[in-house]
């Protein structure tokens, strides 16, 4: 009994211990917009799903403020998924700027990337400030 206990503890314990990490991000500039693939603002206005094993899940956004290379009014990114310890957290209605590449044919962002929900947290207000230079260098 106690070596059952003690390997469901270890189990636990480990899959606690695999939360998402990141490198330091590269300081932005200029050059990494011209060979980012897609900028903008958008709403989330739906969450179609995940794959079957729930790594990746798709997030459909209005577009709000097409910056760079946004070719259509709603946009289905890929990103993180449900059971991901990395999903980003995408709600319905929220404010997101994306800043995406491609992965399998589609706009992909993930935790670990420039993209963050614009709301008046410190990442939010960091994305904001962001965004606002990206903007002047794209004039």
């Amino acid at each position: 009994m106690k070596y059952l206990l003690l390997l469901t503890i270890l189990f636990i314990g480990n899959q606690l211990g695999l939360a998402c990490t990141c490198l330091p991000q590269a300081k932005l500039k200029k050059e990494l917009i011209n060979d980012s693939t897609m900028i903008f603002t958008g709403r989330v206005v739906s969450i179609p799903g995940s794959d079957d094993q729930g790594w990746l899940s798709e997030v459909t956004l209005e577009v709000i403020d097409p910056i760079h290379n946004v070719l259509s009014r709603e946009i289905t990114i890929l990103t993180d998924g449900l059971n991901s310890s990395c999903w980003m957290g995408f709600q319905i209605g929220q404010e997101w700027f994306i800043f995406a590449d491609y992965y399998s044919n589609k706009p992909y962002t993930d935790f670990c990337g420039r993209s963050r929900k614009l709301d008046s947290t410190k990442g939010g207000k960091k994305a904001k400030k962001t965004l606002d230079r990206i903007k002047k260098w794209i004039k």
